[in-house]
Order: C-alpha cells, then sequence, then structure tokens
C-alpha cells in the first residue's frame, strides 16, 4: 500500500512486461467479506491474471485521502463544489433542460433553483434548534431517483427536479449516496493485475472475466454474474442482492484509467507504476505531458488515427501496445 512502485514478477519476461495490460480490481464497499475476498482472489487466479499487488483500503483513509471523489472527478466535482452557475453548458442542452422542465436554464439559474447535490441536501434539510441538519446522501438519492425527469447536459453531468411545489433543480443528486458507501463503513479491498494482451484482450477481461456492469446482464462464468447468481450462498453471504451501482466489483476500463486509478487509490506516482514507466518512455519522459490525460482531457489524434474526444473513453477496452502507439502520437503531433 502507499506509494511502493509496483514490480513485475520474475518468471513474466521483458518483452511481456513491456505491453502488458495493468488493472485496478477493487470489491465494493457492500461486498467486502473474507468470503467475498477468497473468491475474487481465486477468479483472478483461474482466469489467468498475475497478481502484482493486493490490500485494503478503510473508509477513513478513503476520506481523508480523497480517493472517491478524485476516481469519480468530475461527476464528484459537479456534485460537491461547483457551483451550477459555473457549469459550461452548451445552448442544445439548455434547449433540452427547457424542452423538458419548462424552464429555461439561464432564468432558473437566476432565481437560484438548481443546486448542486451539497446544496440540494442543505435546502432540503431540517432545523435542529440553531443548526441546519442538511438531508443526507441516502435521502436525496431517493428524492433523485423519484424524479421522472432528468437531463444529461454533459458527460457526468445531469440534473433532475426534486422539487414538490416549486423547481428544486439537483445536479448529479446520486453521488452523495454512492460517496457514502465509500466513506462510512468497509472501505475496498484491492488487487492490481496483469495480463498479457496476445493472451487475453482488455476487452475479454472486462466483458468476460469481470461482466457487464449490470450483473443482469454479465455474461456466464464472469464474477459479477457468479456474484449474482450466488449472492444468497455459504460462499459468499452478501447482504443484499448485486445491483448496477452495487455490482459486487470495480475493474479499471483501459490502460490510461487504470493508471489514473492506482495513482488515486495506490498513491502510486506514474514513474512507479510499470505502464507509467513505459508510457513515459514513450511520451518524452514528462509527467507534465500525460498529467492531463489521466485527468481525462479531450484529445485529438487527427494524423494516424482520427480520433477525437476524452481519453478515457478513446482508450476504454484498448490493449497496452495500441496505447502507448496513440499517446506516442499525440506527445509527436
Amino acid at each position: 500500500m502507499g506509494n511502493t512502485p509496483l514490480q513485475q514478477p520474475e518468471d513474466v519476461n521483458e518483452d511481456v512486461q513491456q505491453r502488458a495490460n495493468i488493472a485496478l480490481i477493487f470489491i465494493k464497499p457492500h461486498a467486502v467479506s473474507d468470503k467475498v475476498k477468497e473468491f475474487v482472489s481465486g477468479e483472478i487466479k483461474s482466469a489467468g491474471l498475475t497478481m502484482l499487488h493486493e490490500g485494503e483500503m478503510s473508509a477513513e483513509d478513503i476520506e481523508s485521502k480523497g480517493c472517491i471523489d478524485k476516481h469519480y472527478a468530475s461527476i464528484a466535482k459537479s456534485a460537491m463544489d461547483t457551483n451550477p452557475g459555473d457549469l459550461e453548458v452548451t445552448d442544445e442542452k439548455k434547449a433540452e433542460f427547457q424542452k423538458t422542465f419548462g424552464s429555461t436554464w439561464d432564468e432558473s439559474i437566476e432565481l437560484g433553483l438548481i443546486f448542486n447535490a451539497k446544496g440540494a441536501a442543505e435546502k432540503k434539510g431540517t432545523m435542529d434548534g440553531d443548526d441546519l441538519v442538511p438531508l443526507d446522501g441516502k435521502g436525496l438519492d431517493a428524492l433523485w431517483a423519484k424524479a421522472e425527469k432528468r437531463v444529461k447536459l454533459a458527460p457526468g453531468l445531469y440534473v433532475s427536479n426534486i422539487g414538490d411545489d416549486e423547481p428544486l433543480y439537483v445536479i448529479n443528486g446520486f453521488y452523495m449516496a454512492m460517496r457514502e458507501k465509500y466513506v462510512q463503513g468497509n472501505g475496498i479491498y484491492f488487487y492490481v493485475v496483469a495480463f498479457d494482451p496476445e493472451v487475453m484482450s482488455w476487452a475479454q477481461f472486462r466483458g468476460e472475466v469481470i461482466g457487464a456492469t449490470d450483473p443482469e446482464q454479465a455474461p456466464e462464468g464472469s464474477i459479477r454474474e457468479k456474484m449474482l447468481a450466488n449472492w444468497e450462498s455459504e460462499e459468499l453471504d452478501l447482504d443484499s442482492k448485486p445491483n448496477v451501482g452495487d455490482n459486487g466489483v470495480h475493474a479499471s476500463a483501459g490502460p490510461i484509467e487504470g493508471l489514473k486509478e492506482r495513482t488515486v487509490w495506490l498513491g502510486l506516482a506514474p514513474e512507479d507504476d510499470p505502464f507509467g514507466s513505459e508510457l513515459l518512455k514513450w511520451t518524452g519522459g514528462k509527467v507534465a505531458t500525460i498529467a492531463p490525460w489521466l485527468d481525462d482531457a479531450e484529445v485529438d489524434e487527427a494524423k494516424h488515427y482520427e480520433l477525437k474526444g476524452k481519453m478515457f473513453d478513446l482508450t476504454e477496452d484498448k490493449d497496452t501496445p495500441w496505447t502507448i502507439k496513440f499517446c506516442n502520437n499525440l506527445a509527436l503531433a
């Protein structure tokens, strides 16, 4: 744990080290137990993944180090910190907001009807003497879930009306409840795994080993499918049935997102990570070059791949060799 550099096992040859896919898997708080740890460890081994590191992080450490807010960076910032009036909303999305809710975005901002999640929790709070007690995340999420209309303003940016007699628009009202699961209770248990893309692609790792985000859609034999099928069994003994949000485990979606997650959860510097050091070698050796990519920056590689978009999306389910070449082209453009 901490800032310990990840080392490839001695029995993995140098050629494989340079092209290895490296992902973070963690057991989500609702599922952390000795039985589930044993199950997930067994699945990792049976899938032929190489274990580089494993460990745990308490809820207290997750909160004090800001891990969950860094993990869901843009979603968290919009929910907890950003004034809705400072959000960049396109004219097209403002028109969609007006069509959906019957009010204009600009007028709603001016009238103080749009809140981030933290502000909405305070608005819906109750007074205890002279003290305001904000609505907790679970309570806010219940109102969010009841809302019949929702607009996606941008990636990771959603708005719903949770008001009764008058509108009360809330940005990312689901986030506080999700956050509370991580900063209260069981914490997480994590694994860093490596696999040769010539044997198993990243898409196979996510689709066949981990399974779809919705465990009901996960293929037979995947971790999420097995956790859904056996959640009440003695083998797992989970408190509740897995669902889209509480689906048992998280797994990195691609090489760049995986590197960002290891810097967040393990406190690694990119140069102390096998993929990070390889990425730096092919992109000029400066952390400043790759830092925007780790923050999911918009990139445009027009010369060879003709790809433009958010870095995590463009490298999702891509293998390390492809990603290294793609980033090399970006760095040298």
